[in-house]
């Protein structure tokens, strides 16, 4: 991200984001952004969050919001990403291709701040949200 850099992650893989430290702030490169990634409704219906809890995983959104980003999701099966500065996130694995796209188009766009949300904007309120290929608002 220093370099001008995109990070994505889709499904499960958000969960590392937190650990991830922006050289700039010292912070998580999530903290003050809006991510995705699996739910913890998804969880519950695979029957799988017991067991995740006993491993000591920690589900994505406590992983993120403990990390200081918000955390958006719709339906846990649902084609949903999310494009916070240079951080692209998607809720599962449907959510693949309209993560890539959204990461190669914040590639071909980046400026100094590498997307749209610097680090201490209000993210809810300016993160690009896709569900489908259509805005959410």
């Amino acid at each position: 991200m220093a370099r001008g850099g995109v990070v994505g992650a889709v499904c499960h893989g958000p969960a590392i984001t937190p650990v991830i430290i922006d050289s700039k702030t010292g912070k998580s490169i999530i903290h003050g952004k809006t991510v995705t990634g699996f739910t913890i409704e998804g969880e519950l219906i695979f029957r799988i969050l017991d067991k995740l809890r006993a491993d000591g995983v920690v589900p994505v959104v406590e992983a993120v919001t403990a990390a200081g980003a918000f955390y958006g999701s719709i339906g846990a099966f649902d084609d949903y990403s999310i494009t916070s500065g240079c951080v692209v996130t998607g809720t599962n694995p449907k959510s693949g291709r309209s993560a890539s796209e959204r990461g190669v188009k914040v590639f071909d766009n980046r400026g100094s701040d590498c997307g749209n949300v610097g680090p201490d904007s209000p993210s809810t309120a300016n993160a690009d949200r896709c569900w489908s290929g259509r805005a959410v608002f």
